[in-house]
Formats: C-alpha cells, structure tokens, sequence
C-alpha cells in the first residue's frame, strides 16, 4: 500500500509538474511575467518567491496552475502582460503544456520499449525486429480456492510451475490439469519481485488453482528503434482516443445517454495499484497513457481547459477584435466549476462500481 501510495504521488506530481513547465518555459521564452507556478489548487500549504514568481504547493493534489501576469486582461500595455503579446505568442504558451505531455508520454514510451513494454494501441506483430514475451496475469483469485488461500490475487503474474515456463494461459490449464489434487510449486513475479508459492490443487477439474487470468504480451525493441515505435504509439493512441471521444458525443446528442468513457481518481488510483504489482513496466505504459488522454482532454474546446483559451483567440484571429477578457474570465470560471463537478460525480460513479 505505501509503494503504492508513493508512486501515485509521484506520477500525479510528474503529470502536472510537466504540464505546467511547458506553459512555465513557453512564457518565460514569450517574455511574460510569470507570477506564480503552483502544484494542486488552493488552499496553499507552502510556498516560495524566487525572483518574480511564486512556486507554491496547494492542498487539492488534482491539476496545478501558472499564473500569468497580466491574463485577466490587465496591464495591456505592460511589455510583461500577458494580453499585451501577440496572438501567436499567447498560443504558443497555451499549447505548450499540451505538447510537454506528449513529449513525456514519448519518452516513456520510448524507455518502455527498450525494456519491454505491454502491448497497447500496436499490434506486437506490426512492429518490426519486435521481441515478444508473454505473460499470464492473474485477473481474479476466485473464492474458497486453492488460489485464494494461497494469497494469489489481482495483478500476480505466473511463470512457473514446478520450474517448467507458463507463458500461455493454456500452458498453465494444462499445468494445473496434470496435478489435479497434487501439491505443486508456482512461481509469481509480484511488485518486480520472484516468489514461490506451494499450492495443493482442488480435485475440481474446471478449475484446480481457481483462477481467472489475462494473457499480455510485452514488445521490447532495439535502441534507436524504440523513438520511432514511440511515435507510431502515440500515434495510435491519439487516434483511438479521438474515435472514443466522437462516439462518446454522437450516442449523447442522439440518446441523450452518456457511455462511460475515462475514470476519476479514484478508478485511477485502484488501476494504480495492479500496475504497481504487475512491475514497472505496467507503471511506464499507465504513465504514458494518462499523459497522452491529459493531452487530449486539455486542447477540447471546454472553457477552463487550454482548448476553451484557444476557441476565444480563434475568434479574436477571425473577427480582428479581443473578447473582453472579463466576459472571457467568466465563462472560464463556469467551465472550472463544472468540471470540478464533473470530477465529483465520477469520483462518486467510481466509489459505488468498487463496492
């Protein structure tokens, strides 16, 4: 639970910290003032003034924020507004948070692919010079099982019995097959870690160990193949979250019924947990996953996210005159609070699938 707990700390902190650098390093390359860099929102647990800006860490660990001098449309003729700079300017600083997370989910990708990371979006027989492994994940160690009482659970993975490979789950049917009644030596790989567990199977022939498992398949490639097999990644993923996206929009305007389409922090962090068991290669690819959706989410036309500032500078391009950025503000303020909602109610939607 605490490895848990650190690495989703860690991650969430990445994620944010990432995001904000892009914004931070694009306005400091713009020349706009920054005034604060803050971690999570408010209420404020510690803060620091280096220079001109404000690094602070907030109570609310869900996003962060760079406050910039000058965006609530202030100090228009101050040469460190923000709204004094050119509309090419104030894009660049926008999407850049955007574009950091891409990157991030690049890198990781990129290393993942270089230790053997599990199968996403790409098909492991449509990579080249690809190495496969494969491995049999415990899904569910069902109830009064030989499974069970031995400690298997969710997020195991098996590769052994009695020192012969399982990395089907055929092999391990057969495995546990041949030794129905009979005391056998698994070996599991858990958190990274090798264990041997010895296990007296049930004579039940449907199901001797009493498990549900998931076959994954890990790519692992070359060096200087792996940024490019990154790319064609994300790639993929963009695409397929996109595809998601419209038809998540198209079945509620049409049913007026929203489908399920992404998970709160709470589904988040419980998804947290079985990659934090299954390795760190499970982490790398969560981690890349979560960057690319934050990607995505963040440039959608919804005022508070960085693709509502652009829907206004689009219109500001197009009709060559500035919404008033009070009346801008505002609208930014109800689309935060909506999504604060929205959060909430996921939140709440996962608290109730969990029990």
């Amino acid at each position: 639970m605490f490895l848990t707990i650190v690495i989703f700390v860690f991650v969430l902190g990445l994620l944010v910290f990432v995001h904000e650098l892009g914004h931070f390093l694009a306005a400091r390359a713009a020349k706009v003032k920054v005034e604060e860099f803050g971690f999570g929102f408010p209420p404020k647990i510690w803060s620091k003034k280096v220079g001109t800006t404000i690094y602070s860490i907030n109570l609310i660990p869900l996003g962060g924020f760079v406050k910039l001098y000058g965006e609530e449309g202030k100090h228009l003729k101050d040469p460190k507004s923000f709204f004094a700079k050119p509309l090419a300017s104030r894009f660049w600083v926008i999407v850049a948070g955007v574009l950091m997370n891409l990157v991030l989910a690049w890198v990781l990708f990129w290393f993942g692919f270089n230790v053997g990371l599990p199968v996403t979006s790409t098909p492991a027989d449509q990579i080249k010079n690809a190495k496969v492994t494969q491995e049999v994940i415990i899904s569910e160690a069902l109830p009064d099982t030989p499974a069970q009482k031995a400690g298997l659970s969710r997020g195991d993975i098996v590769i052994a019995g009695n020192g012969q490979a399982i990395t089907t789950p055929e092999q391990l049917s057969e495995f546990t097959q041949n030794h129905i009644g009979q005391k056998a030596d698994f070996t599991i790989k858990r958190y990274g870690l090798k264990k041997n567990l010895e296990i007296t199977l049930s004579k039940d022939k449907k199901a001797p160990l009493g498990v549900a498992v998931l076959e994954s398949e890990r790519v692992k490639v070359p060096f200087f193949q792996a940024p490019i097999v990154a790319i064609k990644e994300i790639y993929n993923l963009i695409k397929l979250i996109v595809l998601t996206l419209i038809g998540f929009f198209a079945t509620l305007f049409a049913t007026g019924k929203a489908t399920d389409v992404g998970t709160g922090p709470v589904g988040i962090w419980f998804i947290f947990k079985v990659a934090t068991k299954l390795g760190l290669p499970y982490i790398l690819q969560l981690t890349a996953l979560i960057s690319v959706n934050l990607a995505i989410i963040n440039i959608l036309p919804f005022p508070a996210l960085d693709g509502g500032r652009l829907i206004f500078w689009m219109i500001e391009a197009v009709s060559r005159k500035r919404v008033a950025p009070r009346i801008e503000g505002i609208i930014h303020a109800i689309g935060f609070a909506i999504l604060i909602a929205l959060i909430i109610l996921i939140t709440f939607r996962d608290i109730m699938n969990l029990k």
